[in-house]
């Protein structure tokens, strides 16, 4: 794929931080129609990344989920479980497609069990400077 390619794939949901409403928290993702591959890369998902996806007239088709988090800031992962729930039970997604590439399982485990989401059902894989952790397979 070259360089041009990738560019046209990026779709920006939001470019501000934690406290610009005005434009939407930063989150961005591969447009997996332009793919052979047909993944969805996702790139943070905070509340602005699940109305995004939410509010689309046609939803985009895929086939696996990836979803990387950079750190469990609200700002980052504030939409997470919306995400997966709305993924589960309107897209009618097999949760098994879907990992979550994170800095520590811990973390991410610990955000999806507070916020009602079953962590069993989602594949986490630990990546952090390189060096590749655990990975907890789905259901």
């Amino acid at each position: 794929m070259s360089a041009n390619e990738l560019l046209n794939r990026i779709k920006v949901i939001g470019d501000g931080g934690c406290f610009a409403d005005d434009l939407k928290k930063t989150s961005f993702y591969l447009d997996p129609g332009m793919s052979s591959n047909k993944n969805m890369y996702l790139f943070e998902c905070n509340w602005d990344t699940f109305q995004y996806f939410k509010s689309l007239k046609e939803p985009i088709a895929w086939a696996n989920t990836i979803i990387c988090i950079t750190h469990p800031h609200e700002d980052h992962i504030g939409g997470l479980s919306t995400f997966l729930f709305y993924l589960k039970y309107v897209l009618s997604k097999d949760m098994k497609t879907v990992t979550i590439v994170c800095p520590d399982i811990a973390d991410m485990i610990n955000y999806l069990d507070l916020t009602g989401f079953d962590y069993a059902e989602v594949n986490i894989k630990e990546e952090y400077s390189g060096q590749s952790g655990v990975i907890v397979t789905g259901k």
